[in-house]
């Protein structure tokens, strides 16, 4: 009798679960240490995202090889994924981002809501001008600039007395918001490859005329169509255009009187999201904030006359340029032939060398430039003693000021002022790109002043001139969009998102006719990234990268903080707060330093709202990308 061995029979190993283990705990430690740390709240969506992303990645990698299940089921569950994914992909589409840069989804079959149509000739009645005795909204956050208004005198019991909703229609893609003058109601708005300026009967909504040029700005994160927001004084209309076309158009027809292309004017470019300030009138200018040129190291465009430079050089005269600057050139250098490629060779050297210099030591000389008349600017700059980029910048303004014949000056245009009448260009000032702020007229220590917006920098220009009256470092590169508070007689407070926070200047007079400014504190307290700021009685109010903040005026200390509203907009009209959220509800709000005390909320749209709000009386218009609306408000009896 034979026995046969048998051996057990193998069974199949199991699922391999602690890859997918550890991938999930070490996304879920990356998450909350991302979340806890003190950084931008649009910072922590962003590793949020990436992190789950990658995550997912990773778990899809693990189950195809390293799950140890059966490949029928691996490649089973794998296209699955993978079908539902390219569905998801078909059906729907990114639609833009909040403003906690959280992507916002669409069905690819939404349709486009269609705009109206301008009429052949507006039919106005003869009292159409003086049929409302309604205060006027004639440009950007109200009458001054502010977001704050006198009156009407609002009553705050919705639940009895509600808003009412007059009209409401399709408009085109913008972040413009309305002004008011009389009766006409104007913005801006996209209408295929036209961007357009359009007025409408605030009663109606009627479109009564509009003003098309042929631009088209539209990108998946900013989003597509105009952001500026119109200014209206007399019977003019100014306007800017994302890619940088400035309007000046007749009030009641909306013909065009005269037009520039600041980018041209100014030889700068579209910022990366588009033109956002709006133009400011001050007296018979029109001011723009259009782009500076901080290209500060010298090109070989910026030697107008090289053969006349090298032959200063060859004389070894310190009374040319400074002995701080002579002897780092090489003996070389300062002298040439006069074949083309000695020329060409030694031009592109000295370039190089005088680069070198420009980012070394201060090559001040008090002696060289004693008979030389500096710029405000310039010698505001040398006795600040500046450090880092600012020392480049000065080195660079004084070597031009030595060689004024041999080396062009950067060119001082990053804020154009132009004639109300006739448009022609009166001033051009400063040198830093544009940033998205608008510009803000200010009296501060005395002196009449356009405040502008630039990349990495703040800086006063005197009204009437544009003469730089004083700079001050700012932000991180990153948009800075919310108007500036005037605190005091010379002091002025600004803020910005992405974790820069606020910080509160105090503005004194100085030499030649300039002036400094001195941070008196700073805060990371309040961050406007879009909203704007308002004051009443010692305290700050507004929207703290999307929560409703109040913060003491004294030394920035926050009060309270509550409530989040996401990145909208709004207005103080008396003692509450009308605050249109970033996701279409109006919300009314009495707030004092001890709480925000939200009182009511009224929805209007059900879409990304970021648009400002504009109020004539009882009559407030809001609007976001698709559609715009006209709601009365109750007023107090």
């Amino acid at each position: 009798m034979s026995t046969e061995l048998s051996l057990p029979e193998k069974r199949p190993a199991g699922i391999r679960w602690w890859p997918a283990i550890l991938i999930v705990l070490a996304a879920t430690v990356r998450i909350v240490w991302f979340r806890s740390k003190n950084i931008p709240f649009q910072a922590k969506n962003l590793q949020t995202l990436g992190t789950v992303l990658v995550a997912f990645a990773l778990l899809f990698l693990w189950w195809l090889t390293f799950s140890r299940t059966r490949w029928r089921l691996r490649l089973g569950v794998a296209g699955i994924a993978l079908t539902l994914l390219g569905l998801t992909a078909a059906t729907f589409r990114i639609r833009g981002v909040s403003g906690d840069l959280l992507p916002i989804l669409e069905s690819r079959w939404a349709r486009k809501i269609a705009v109206p149509a301008a009429a052949s000739a507006p039919t106005v009645s003869t009292n159409f001008a003086t049929a409302s005795v309604r205060p006027d909204f004639p440009q950007f956050l109200g009458p001054n600039r502010t977001a704050i208004l006198d009156g009407p005198a609002l009553d705050p019991d919705w639940a009895a007395h509600p808003p009412q909703i007059l009209w409401r229609q399709p408009i085109g893609p913008a972040w413009s918001g309305f002004v008011i003058v009389g009766r006409r109601a104007l913005t801006q708005e996209q209408n295929g490859e036209k961007e357009r300026v359009t007025c409408y009967d605030l009663h109606t909504g009627k479109l009564l005329w509009a003003h098309g040029d042929t631009n088209h700005y539209n990108t998946v994160i900013a989003g597509e169509g105009p952001r500026c927001t119109p200014t209206v004084v007399s019977n003019r209309v100014f306007t800017l255009g994302a890619t940088g076309i400035l309007n000046c158009l007749d009030l009641a027809t909306g013909k065009s009187l005269w037009t520039h292309s600041i980018t041209n004017d100014a030889q700068s470019r579209m910022p990366e999201w588009g033109f956002s300030g709006s133009p400011l009138v001050v007296d018979e200018l029109v001011a723009v904030s259009a782009g500076g040129d901080d290209k500060l190291l010298l090109t070989e465009a910026d030697i107008t006359d090289f053969i006349g430079l090298v032959r200063k050089l060859e004389t070894q005269t310190p009374t040319t340029l400074s002995s701080n600057i002579w002897t780092k050139i090489p003996l070389e250098n300062r002298v040439i032939d006069n074949s083309t490629n000695s020329i060409e060779r030694r031009k592109s050297a000295l370039i190089k060398v005088l680069n070198d210099i420009l980012q070394g030591a201060s090559i001040y000389d008090e002696a060289l430039f004693s008979g030389t008349k500096l710029p405000p600017q310039t010698q505001a700059l040398i006795e600040h003693k500046p450090k880092g980029s600012e020392l480049i910048r000065l080195n660079r303004f004084l070597l031009a000021e030595a060689h004024p014949s041999e080396i062009a000056k950067p060119r001082l245009n990053s804020v154009l002022a132009y004639d109300v009448q006739s448009g022609a260009l009166v001033w051009t000032a400063g040198i830093a790109p544009v940033n998205h702020g608008s510009p803000f007229l200010a009296t501060l220590a005395d002196v009449r002043q356009i405040l502008a917006f630039n990349s990495k920098r703040i800086t006063a220009h005197e009204a009437a001139t544009g003469r730089v009256l004083w700079e001050y470092p700012w932000g991180v590169g990153q948009p800075h969009v919310a108007v500036p508070v005037v605190t005091s007689s010379n002091r002025v407070l600004f803020s910005s998102g992405y974790g820069v926070g606020s910080e509160l200047l105090e503005i004194t007079a100085s030499t030649n006719g300039t002036q400094s400014a001195t941070r008196v504190w700073q805060s990371k307290k309040m961050k406007a990234k879009f909203a704007n700021l308002v004051q009443r009685d010692g305290f700050v109010y507004g929207l703290d990268d999307g929560m409703f903040a109040c913060i003491d005026l004294k030394d920035g200390s926050q009060r309270w903080k509550e409530g989040r509203y996401g990145h909208g907009q709004g207005l103080l009209v008396r003692d509450v707060f009308l605050l249109m959220a970033e996701n279409g509800e109006l919300v009314l709000l009495r707030p004092t330093p001890e709480a925000p005390n939200e009182l009511h909320r009224f929805r209007v749209f059900n879409s990304k709202t970021w648009n400002p709000i504009a109020l004539a009386c009882d009559l407030l218009l809001v609007r976001n990308d698709q559609e715009a609306a006209c709601l009365k408000l109750p007023l107090k009896k």
